[in-house]
């Protein structure tokens, strides 16, 4: 499935990409009994549990002669009889009776089976998870580095189609000597308008205003940041009789 894709495509990673990291099959087998052991007392993170079955909603079936005296022990304290047991827990009072008295005869082997195979298969993906999660922070700066170079070429590639229609007229409109700009982009040291994507990566289209100066507005974050150690900033401040730090 796609969990041990994603596990055995981890491991190999490393495995070429830190070719002196002799640690990593002894870092396996230590997060492997690591698992166990959180498993045993049912913190594994997400799969959290107290037991496996709650020994609370079990009913000692040797204490009933007839499946007709369970019924006295109401809907809902059969459904959690039935749900410990890892059976069908619905139906009328007396078909959860009488579901819950056949499994005396049979010790409830096949659903006791059943619960196993279930709880087996959590197991599996439980570890598959843990062993992903520990696997991933050997690469944890790889990892930030892709998202961050995935987060540069989404937005250099994030065009509308309006701009895309306009690449004919930006041409035409070159000849007289004042460049196409219907978004109204910032100029760069060309006298040009800088890139949209450009644009879109440092956030350029967010603007913040600065009361102290003069409802100023600044585009970016990095603009509105800079802006405290600027004259204009300064100059509020002193008007204001406020010492300026930045």
């Amino acid at each position: 499935g796609y969990l041990q894709l994603l596990h055995d495509y981890l491991h190999s990673f490393i495995t070429r990409s830190r070719p002196l990291f002799f640690e990593l099959e002894h870092t396996v087998k230590r997060n492997e009994l690591q698992f166990e052991d959180m498993w045993k007392n049912g913190i594994v993170p997400g799969w959290e549990k107290g037991r496996d079955v709650d020994d609370d909603a079990l009913i000692n079936l040797n204490e009933f002669g007839k499946w007709e005296d369970l019924t006295y022990l109401g809907l809902d304290r059969l459904k959690a009889a039935l749900q410990a047991l890892g059976m069908k827990c619905g139906g009328t009072l007396e078909e959860r009776a009488q579901r819950l008295f056949a499994s005396k005869d049979d010790k409830n082997q096949e659903n006791e089976r059943k619960r196993m195979m279930n709880l087996n298969k959590e197991k599996d993906i439980a570890q598959l998870e843990y062993k992903i999660a520990k696997l991933a922070d050997l690469v944890d700066d790889q990892i930030y580095e892709t998202k961050i170079n995935l987060q540069r070429k989404q937005a250099r590639y994030t065009l509308d189609e309006s701009d895309e229609d306009s690449m004919d007229e930006e041409e035409s409109d070159d000849d007289d000597g004042i460049p196409y700009n219907p978004k109204n982009l910032p100029l760069g040291y060309d006298g040009k308008p800088i890139p949209y994507w450009l644009y879109k990566l440092h956030q350029l289209h967010f603007t913040y205003e600065c009361e102290i100066c003069g409802n100023y507005k600044y585009n970016g974050p990095k603009a509105f940041q800079n802006h405290f150690s600027e004259w204009r900033h300064a100059h509020g401040m002193r008007c204001l009789g406020i010492p300026n730090t930045a």
